[in-house]
């Protein structure tokens, strides 16, 4: 063997090294960008609960004073959140319950009303969530009080510091 055909091997060899250290490089580096978004469907839902329990208490607290409810409703894709996740609002001045147990507007009642005390209430309302990344999702939602009181548009939730913080509510329709 000639000492240019050794070198022909070797730049082959090379060649074939640097392409398989390119693959590698790549796949690995995507692998670890996408890695976060795949989760346990156990830690995706709580950390969707988080994400929404962020956004009501983002509602209450930019409604309380505009809204005169003695008590917030919460309908989460049109259903009851779970009975833990209402615990959450334990101990706040205003109640918080499921969307089911409030009254809408019908007739002469202009307000939303909690079904048996009929205490005057707001239901506050989220769609699904929606992934833009592992720390930016965005939700269409909004709340409602009666006929002439209500907004939906789209919240705007990053993680901040291990915490799902609301950053926008770009406003939609309002009344």
């Amino acid at each position: 063997m000639t000492y240019s055909a050794k070198s022909t091997r070797n730049r082959h060899w090379a060649r074939l090294f640097l392409i398989g250290m390119w693959v590698l490089t790549t796949a690995c580096s995507s692998t670890t960008r996408l890695t976060p978004l795949v989760r346990a469907p156990a830690d995706r839902g709580a950390e969707e609960e988080e994400i929404r329990e962020s956004i009501v208490r983002y509602q209450i607290a930019h409604w309380y004073t505009n809204v005169e409810a003695e008590v917030f409703f919460v309908s989460v894709e049109d259903a009851d959140p779970s009975p833990e996740f209402l615990h959450r609002f334990f101990g706040m001045p205003r109640g918080v319950e499921g969307g089911s147990r409030a009254d809408a507007p019908k007739g002469s009642q202009r307000w939303v009303l909690e079904k048996s005390t009929r205490k005057h209430g707001a239901l506050l309302f989220l769609s699904a969530i929606q992934w833009h990344s592992t720390d930016l999702v965005k939700v269409d939602g909004g709340f409602y009080c009666g006929v002439t009181c209500a907004a939906t548009g789209e919240y705007r939730v990053q993680r901040k510091n291990e915490h799902w913080t609301v950053t926008n509510f770009d406003v939609s329709l309002i009344s």
